[in-house]
């Protein structure tokens, strides 16, 4: 489940520089979108992707106007080929957490060196309510 706090620009640009000890893994993917469906390239593998499609939720973490997307992108069945007339998105992937042990995770994608997306990213079976002030507190650096 992936959390959006929305109209966040100016807190992300504020906070970033102080999330430098929380980050825990850096990686690069690649979403490549053909007429077949939707592939994504990680460690020189290529995957096929399914969406699970949910209904969003809108609501507030604190005075933050958020929402919550229950989608899922569900890795299948390794491909050895792509069809052709493709896109590719080509993401950098940072994650932060406060905590070793925590569920939660701030996730920054980059896009030509330029955040393209932030949200806060939680399993889909974890009660979102728990992590409201683990939420404020990342919000708060």
């Amino acid at each position: 489940m992936k959390i959006y706090i929305l109209s966040n620009q100016k807190l992300v640009k504020n906070t970033l520089p102080n999330l430098e000890p929380y980050v825990t893994c850096k990686r690069h993917i690649c979403y490549i979108w053909s007429m077949h469906g939707l592939f994504e390239v990680e460690n020189e593998k290529i995957y096929n992707v399914t969406i699970n499609d949910q209904p969003s939720i809108k609501t507030l973490i604190g005075a933050f106007p958020a929402t919550i997307d229950k989608s899922e992108f569900i890795r299948e069945n390794e491909s050895y080929q792509v069809a052709p007339r493709t896109y590719s998105d080509y993401i950098k992937i940072v994650s932060h957490k406060l905590t070793n042990t925590s569920n939660l995770e701030w996730v920054f994608e980059y896009k030509d060196n330029v955040i393209h997306n932030n949200y806060f990213q939680l399993p889909n079976n974890v009660n979102y309510e728990s992590y409201y002030n683990e939420i404020l507190t990342f919000l708060q650096l």
